[in-house]
């Protein structure tokens, strides 16, 4: 299913890391859900990152990975990408 938002981008402010954690965790309690890019996952990022997010998910998926270990390792793997304006 795709849901498109008018006007949704993430907001940052000095409670977001808080705030994208508590979603994480209560999206992560669905056995068959992935988000991911950047709408998806709630994060800044370039495309070559949301490529990135793509082939690294289908790689887990392929490995027959669980969605809650797959979103815990993404999340690791943003947390370590380069913004490049």
């Amino acid at each position: 299913m795709v849901k498109r938002l008018p006007g949704f981008y993430p907001r940052y402010d000095l409670l977001y890391k808080e705030t994208i954690s508590d979603l994480y965790r209560s999206l992560r309690r669905f056995d068959n859900l992935l988000s991911t890019g950047r709408i998806g996952f709630y994060n800044y990022n370039n495309s070559d990152h949301c490529v990135d997010m793509g082939k690294f998910i289908a790689a887990r998926l392929e490995d027959a990975k669980a969605p809650q270990e797959i979103w815990s390792e993404l999340e690791e793997r943003v947390a370590n990408y380069r913004i490049v304006d």
